[in-house]
């Protein structure tokens, strides 16, 4: 969809005029409205997201995506309550969905429960095992739980991992050092891949 690479590319008004259309065209079309959502939030019009959001749930009450956009706006607004109890919704739809847990972290931080944010972080980790953040997160609740063994050794995971993405990073400007490839160069590589992405998606 068109405007899904508009949403990508920053352009946000094209993404939202996008997007109004397909909803026109096709008034029930849930995965429309979820992204707009997204889209009003990143615009700061946190009424309109919310209301697609509600949209959406109505139409499709087992999107996921919808529970967690709504939850995003209620964090953002520091309504820790509603957003935690939208991210939830969205764990318990899809039990892997990533940005649920992180943010669910986040929301359990701001209100100093330290040990959801250790359940929360804990579950990062089991899907991305290299999601450095989750380690300091985790690290840092345990710390303030004065479990300060097990704080050493998330924070020292943590500069595992680091470490881990500067040696890849390193790894990669040798390459464009080698070949010659400048920044203009690698964007257009990466232009390329993600319209295979998309294409492949399509088939």
């Amino acid at each position: 969809m068109r405007a899904n690479i508009y949403l990508n590319k920053c352009e946000l008004d094209r993404a939202i005029s996008d997007y109004n259309c397909a909803i026109t065209l096709k008034p029930d079309y849930v995965e429309a409205f979820v992204n707009r959502s997204a889209v009003y939030s990143l615009l700061g019009r946190s009424d309109n997201a919310i209301t697609d959001c509600n949209e959406a749930i109505r139409l499709n009450p087992n999107n996921a995506n919808a529970y967690v956009n709504r939850g995003n706006v209620y964090l953002y607004k520091d309504e820790f309550d509603n957003a935690i109890a939208d991210y939830n919704k969205a764990i318990k739809i899809d039990p892997n969905h990533l940005e649920a847990y992180i943010n669910s972290g986040v929301a359990y931080a701001s209100r100093g429960e330290n040990d959801k944010v250790i359940v929360a972080c804990t579950e990062i980790i089991r899907l991305k095992p290299d999601y450095a953040n989750a380690y300091i997160n985790r690290g840092t609740a345990y710390q303030n739980k004065k479990e300060y063994g097990n704080a050493i050794l998330d924070f020292e995971k943590e500069e595992e991992h680091t470490l881990i993405r500067v040696n890849k990073t390193k790894q990669l400007l040798i390459f464009l050092k080698r070949f010659n490839i400048n920044l203009t160069g690698l964007m257009l590589i990466i232009g390329v891949v993600f319209l295979i992405i998309i294409k492949n998606n399509m088939l």
